[in-house]
Formats: C-alpha cells, structure tokens, sequence
C-alpha cells in the first residue's frame, strides 16, 4: 500500500468516525402515559426503529403505539386516530393523520426530511370519544449530509522523489460508488497551482498515467483531480518531487541495542532512525557481520524503525543499517557500526494442552500433551512431573507441534502434573510449565443381581439387589422402573457402600411385565455414574391368591367352644402372613385371632343346634379366598358349673399399705347366685366375706384392710342356681407396708455455695391413721450425723392417693467435704428414714456420693 493510500484511509476512518459521533447524539424512543392509555414513539434512527443512518432527501417511517394501560392492546377504533407534525427549519407544519398498520399494530408515517442534523417531531393521539386520555410526546431524528464518495490516491512518483531528466510519468488511482466522468492532473510546474490535462474516464474504479516532459530543475507539488456523474469530486493528499542532482545522502543513527551488549535469548530488536533533506527514503537494510540480513522499503522519515531477529546462537556479532533514497542517483546513506554477544539464558517455553487444568478422568488411562519452543537452541528432552516426581522422559522433541506422555491406570485422586524441558545450548537451560491439576475418578460399575433377568415374582413385593464397585467414595444409588407406566426413579439410596449388596424394595407391585435398572453417582466434581447391566432387566409379577381346603362338618357341647386352627386349612404360596373374617349363621359367637389363626365359636347359654361358617381369608396385598360352607353342630349337655373368667390381683402381687381390693368374675349358663372370698389371715383359708350375684355372667368386689406385713392366700367360690358351685384357684399375695424416700440433690457440684434442696417422703393415703413417721437422719460418709428431724409432726399434703412429706435440707459443701472443696473429691451422703406401723418399726434407707467438677461460675 502507498503512502497516500494510507493517508486517504485515514480521511475515510476520520468521516466515519465523525458520522458515528453524530449518531451517538440521537436520542432513543419517547414515550407518555395517561391514566388509561400509553403512547411510545420512534423512527428509523432509535434501535426499535432499525438503527440506521438517514441522509437528507430520503424517505423515513415514523411509528406510533398507541395503548391500552390496563391490556396493552392497541387503540385502534374508529373514532380514535393520531397525527404528526415535523419542526424543520425552526417552525412547526401543519399536523397531517398517521396511517394504522393492521398487520404491525402501529401508526405509521412516511415522509423526507430536507434539513441536516437534529429535527424535532411530535405526535398527538386521541382516544376521548372512546374514553381515553388524549395524549402526545415529542421526539428528535438526526439527518446526515451524505459523504462524498469520491477517493484519490496518487501512485507514481512517491512523495519526495528526485528525479535528473524533467521527465515525469503521473499515476494516479480514483474510485467511487457512482460512476467516474474525468480525472485530471493538477501541479505547480507553471508557478501556479493549475490543472495541467484532463482525461475522460468511466467506471467505479480507474487508474489513469499522465506525462510531464521538459520540467524545470526545482521543487514541485502535484496531484489528482477526479469527478463522478453526481457531482461529487475529490483531489488526491498532495505529493512532492524534485527536478535536479541529489548530492545529500540519507542520515541513519542506531537507537537500540546499545554498543557492547549481551543478549541471553537470541531474539534482538534493533531500532533506528533516518532522515534525508532532499529525498524520500526508498528502502534500508539491516547489517549483520558485514551482510545484508533483511531490507524494509516501507520507512517513515525521522520516526523511529525497528527490525527484529529471533533464534541468534550464541556468538559475537556486529550490526549497522543503511539506508538508499528515491532520487535517480539512489544515494545511500549508513549508520556507525556497533556490536553485541548472544549467551543464550533463555529457557525452552512450554504450554500445557490437556488435560485441561482441573479435568476429571474417568478411566485413568490419561495422555498428556503439550507444546514446547525455544528460540534459540532446540530442545533436548522433556520429562512428565507428577506430583513433583519424574515420570516419564522424552528426548525426540520436535518444537512447536504436540507432544505427549501417556500413562495408564492412574488410581483414583487428585494429580498435580507439569512439563519441564532442556536446550541444547551451553547453558543447558531447562523450562517448566505451569502446574496443572488432574483427578482421576472411575466410573462406578453397577451391577443388578436380582431379579434376574426375565424372572417371575408370585406375590408383588419385590426386593432388587445389585452391588456397585467404585474407586472412591459414592453419593448415591437410584431405583429406576416403569411400574406406573414411564420409566422414572423410584426411591434413592445415600449411604453406598461398595462391593456390598445392597438393596431397595417395592411393596404390592400389580401383575404385569416390567423393567428396572439402578443408576449410582459418585462424588467427583461432575458426579460420574452408571447404569446396571448393558440393558434394562425385564421382569414379570405375576401373584396368586392364598389356597384353601375343605374345612370339615365339626361339633361340640352345649355351653362349651370349639378352638379352630385355621392353619390347617388355609396357606398362601408367598408366605404372607394371613388375616380372616367369616359369616356365620346360629346363635354362636366366633372370636378370630389373626396372629395365631385360631378361630374360636362359642354358643350362646344353654343353645344347640347346627350353625354354618364361610371363613374368608386375605393377604397383604387384599387377595382373598373363602372356605367351603362349614357346619357346626352344638350337642345338648347338662347343666355346668360356674366358670371363672377374671380374678384380681395376679398371683404373687406385692402390696404396699394392707388395703387390698379383690375382684372376681364369672359366668354360668343359668344363672349366678353368689360369690365368697376365702383367705387366710389367720392361717388357714376362711370364708371372709359373701355377696349375692345375679345373671349369667357377673362378679364383686371385696376389700380387706390394716393388713401387716407379710404373705397372705386367696380365694374364691361361685355358686349359681343348681346347686353347682366352682373354686378358684389359690392366689399369693405379698403385704410389704412402704414408705418411700426421694431427694433433689444432684450428684456431682460445681460451686462451693450454700443451697437448699429437698427430701421428699410419701406414702398411701390408706396408711393415714395407721403409720407413723419418726427420725429423719442424713450421715456423711464416714458416719457423721449431718441432719436429723422426727418427721411425725412435719407439714403434709394429699396427691394422687399418696400423702406427701416434703422437708427443705440446707446443703453445706464446705461441711460435707471437710472443708476439701477440690476438684474430682467426692463425698457421701446416707439417709435413713423410720416409721412405725402396728406396732412395728420399719426403716427406709437412700444413699448418693456427690463430685466436685470443675465448670464456669454461675
């Protein structure tokens, strides 16, 4: 490229650049809102508009939207409109309507404007008659002079050329969008600047030589003249040439490197500078021991030039830059002569490629690649580090292409991994990469066990086992089905071990065929995971009910039962734990027990007859079977003793205050007259008390009172009607009369501080008027009698059928340590209340050691 196609590049960055200024100064859209309606203006100019440059005389939309607040819909009724009006020049015109755009759901406006820079415009929309706000906004619209588009460069002869004969050839270049009509040359030859000839021309582009002969030794200007069929016209930037002898050679001075200096990489920048007072430089060389290295024919005058050379081996050398110029003579001008050494202390330069710093492997079989480079010497070797160990070396490396190390089966973990290399230089200058991070962390491998592939499952409760191996740890596991129809997870598993079965299970699946797989997910940064088997396993539910066999026709007496095993008769092939109901006809009852499968049928009193059973049976999914019609028979039987069916209280109870209730119950199939209680507080079992009974089942209650302590028997007898009678069985009863000590005192202290706690005593409200409390004593460990009080005076309260003696106790830590108040000493503290009954002295005793702790103060 010229230097004057330079410069007219320059012109046209500087317009353009101008012109976007002048666009930048636009504003955006315009908007107003009433109450109930919204207007939103712009025109071609803002972004909504297209965003694009207008130019005087040509056409531009304006739009108008035109709103509904509330809906946002256009307003677009007949009796509502808009209009527009333009402020060109400093007035206003007359308003004129807006066109609406149906398709677009605008109002519209066409039109030129005549006039450069900012216009105003404004719109007025009414919607009164439809019960709008009438509502108008103004906005601005920047309109551009249209660029010249015409462009000149001049070619031939450059700028400050020298030249001996006067005889020029001029070439110049000329360009438009239009089309070109003439171009001509223009000089000061003459004295004057004035068109020298004119030569028709047509195209977009031309490029025209005109000749001068016969020119005057002196210093000149020229340049070009050019016009399309628009009118537009541009000259070409001014060139300069000399006619005459060029005697000056150009100036060159050495900028950088300094004389004498040491380079360590083999890549030198060396600048310089030129100037020549007549002429314009043509070209200058760069002078390396003696030759010409490399020549740059694109030098700008008295501005500072570089040359750059990369991959110097070490050495000495001199350098020097000459310099020629455009006159006819090709004058050349040179500069001093300096010097400098290369030593190479540049190391090799590496770059990482992959794996990518922080990448997740999955398999563990990584290539590591990398580029290396060294300007000045080749590179002798590489070597792998991982986590700052040599791994792998490589002495064939060819620079600037990919080079790599392979390693296979890294075990799961976190890798630091870098590059270091080594030149062939002198030195021996070795390079490291950066360091990189590599995990390495397997896919888990899942594996379903069972159900197998296609087996069937009879009852619809399906457990899937599988197992999963992985390298490090794992997040979770997922149960995956179409049971519902789609294929989606069921439930997850967060605690994965691997190499365990592990399990998930469903409940009540229906019969039908379906597939199932388990997905697991381990913990790397992107969770790795993996599907069980290379396919989903299929699987088949297919359930049967429980089976039954023929109950059988089975009797019994009047007033007895008959206890059914119904075991015998009904099973289910899954195993699962039955239940029953039945319907029966007759006067019997029939008590289920689905925890043992017995059934037991009782007859009403002193009914027989036949009674018929169907018993129906359900698994746990609701699968059901009945039995047969099974009949009963009930055989008349005379008439039967009483039978008892609860006594109270158990065999061996113990009681603490001798107020026992005694409660018996019986039935009989005519009718209970009376019952007696039996017992032997003398000795031997005597009758102790009889109360009357009445009906078919019934019973009473009896209560013996001021029993002391010791073991006492009883029983009872029921009599009915007939003369029949039935004994109990003979029942213990243990009378251990008690009074019960509690205290609030903790057992271990903190703080060396007084403080008050309770000892509580308590009793049975039926001990009252027949016991009585005496002293309360608390001893310390070693026997010392710490408080004492006779309790048979001390206030009482009544609660839950307890009498209730409570007594505040001062607690003296000082006193109880034997002023030893250290931590982990202990102490301990024995109570002992007496209390008299009957007679009788009775003693409750209690004990606590206390720790001293050490803790905050509080």
């Amino acid at each position: 490229m010229t230097v004057g196609e330079k410069r007219s590049q320059l012109v046209i960055f500087s317009i353009v650049v101008l012109l976007a200024v002048s666009i930048l100064l636009v504003y955006a859209i315009s908007e107003t809102q009433g109450n109930n309606s919204k207007l939103v203006i712009w025109d071609e100019v803002d972004v909504e508009g297209g965003n694009r440059t207008i130019l005087i005389q040509e056409f531009v939309t304006f739009s108008a939207n035109f709103t509904d607040n509330s809906t946002g819909e256009p307003i677009s009724d007949a009796a509502s409109f808009c209009q527009i009006r333009f402020n060109i020049g400093g007035s206003w015109t007359a308003l004129e309507n807006m066109s609406y755009n149906s398709f677009r759901k605008l109002y519209r406006f066409e039109r030129q404007i005549n006039a450069s820079g900012n216009n105003s415009w404004n719109v007025l929309c009414n919607g009164s008659k439809s019960g709008y706000d009438l509502l108008n906004v103004t906005d601005y619209i920047f309109i551009a002079e249209p660029v010249n588009p015409v462009e000149v460069f001049l070619n031939k002869p450059l700028n400050q050329t020298t030249d001996k004969d006067g005889s020029l050839i001029f070439n110049c270049t000329s360009r438009t969008y239009n089309k070109l009509v003439n171009i001509s040359l223009y000089n000061n030859v003459s004295g004057a600047w004035r068109l020298n000839q004119t030569t028709l021309v047509s195209g977009t582009v031309n490029t025209t030589t005109l000749t001068l002969n016969n020119i005057p030794n002196g210093d000149y200007l020229w340049s070009c003249l050019a016009y399309d069929n628009e009118s537009f016209s541009a000259f070409g930037i001014n060139n300069s040439f000399k006619i005459g002898d060029d005697l000056e050679t150009p100036t060159v001075n050495l900028v950088e490197p300094a004389d004498s200096v040491t380079d360590s990489d083999g890549a030198i920048i060396f600048s310089y500078n030129v100037s020549d007072v007549t002429s314009a430089i043509d070209r200058c060389s760069l002078i390396i021991n003696g030759k010409i290295n490399m020549t740059d024919s694109l030098v700008l005058e008295s501005k500072t030039q570089f040359f750059g050379l990369i991959g110097l081996k070490d050495n000495n050398y001199t350098w020097s830059v000459n310099c020629t110029d455009l006159s006819t003579d090709a004058n050349v001008g040179s500069s001093v002569q300096r010097s400098f050494e290369v030593r190479d202390n540049s190391s090799p330069v590496i770059s990482l490629i992959e794996p990518e710093n922080g990448e997740i492997d999955i398999l563990g079989n990584v290539t590591f690649e990398y580029m290396v480079s060294d300007f000045s010497y080749d590179v002798s070797s590489c070597r792998l580090i991982i986590d700052d160990i040599t791994n792998q070396t490589n002495t064939t490396i060819t620079e600037l292409e990919r080079q790599n190390f392979t390693i296979k089966n890294l075990n799961y973990g976190s890798y630091e991994w870098r590059i270091n290399c080594t030149d062939t230089s002198p030195n021996a200058n070795v390079g490291s990469s950066n360091s990189w991070e590599l995990i390495v962390n397997k896919e888990p491998v899942v594996t379903l066990n069972t159900p197998i592939y296609g087996s069937d499952d009879n009852d619809g409760d399906i457990t899937f086992n599988y197992t999963v191996q992985d390298d490090g740890l794992l997040r979770n596991c997922t149960l995956y089905h179409n049971i519902s129809g789609s294929f989606l997870p069921n439930q997850s598993n967060t605690f994965v071990q691997t190499n365990v079965s592990l399990y998930f299970t469903i409940n009540n699946v229906p019969s039908g065929e379906f597939d199932w797989n388990v997905i697991c997910y381990d913990d790397a940064r992107v969770p790795n995971s993996d599907w069980g088997g290379f396919s989903n396993f299929m699987l088949v539910v297919d359930k049967y009910p429980p089976t039954v066999s023929t109950i059988p026709n089975l009797f019994w007496t009047e007033d007895g039962i008959l206890t059914l095993n119904l075991s015998n008769y009904f099973s289910d092939p899954k195993g699962d734990d039955l239940t029953y109901i039945e319907k029966h006809t007759g006067n019997v009852t029939i008590m289920l027990n689905n925890e043992s499968n017995i059934a037991v049928l009782e007859s009403a009193k002193n009914w027989f007859g036949n009674v018929t059973v169907v018993f129906t049976t359900f698994d746990k999914h609701g699968m059901n079977i009945s039995s047969n019609n099974a009949t009963f028979t009930v055989y008349e039987g005379s008439d039967t003793k009483p039978r008892f069916i609860l006594t109270s209280p158990a065999n061996n109870t113990v009681d603490t205050d001798g107020y026992i209730f005694f409660s018996c119950n019986a039935t009989d199939d005519y009718a209970l007259t009376n019952m007696s209680l039996y017992f032997n507080l003398t000795g031997n079992l005597t009758l102790r008390e009889t109360k009357p009974l009445s009906g078919l089942t019934n019973g009473v209650m009896f209560n013996v009172t001021n029993l002391s302590n010791g073991n006492y028997q009883w029983e009872c007898v029921a009599k009915d009607n007939s003369s029949q009678e039935q004994w109990s069985d003979v029942f213990d009863v243990n009378v251990s009369i008690e009074v019960n000590l509690l205290h609030h005192i903790g057992s271990w202290i903190v703080n060396n501080i007084n403080t008050s706690k309770y000892v509580v005593l308590s009793y049975s409200e039926y001990l009252n008027n027949s016991l009585t409390l005496g002293l309360l004593n608390i001893y310390e460990a070693d026997g010392d009698l710490y408080y004492s009080k006779n309790m048979s005076s001390g206030s009482n309260f009544n609660s839950n059928y307890l009498i209730i003696h409570p007594q505040l106790i001062n607690i003296t830590p000082n006193e109880i340590f034997d002023n030893n108040f250290t931590v982990n000493n202990t102490a301990g503290l024995n109570f002992s209340i007496k209390y008299y009954h009957q007679g009788k002295e009775y003693e409750t005793t209690d004990n606590i050691t206390i720790t001293i702790r050490s803790g905050i103060w509080i």
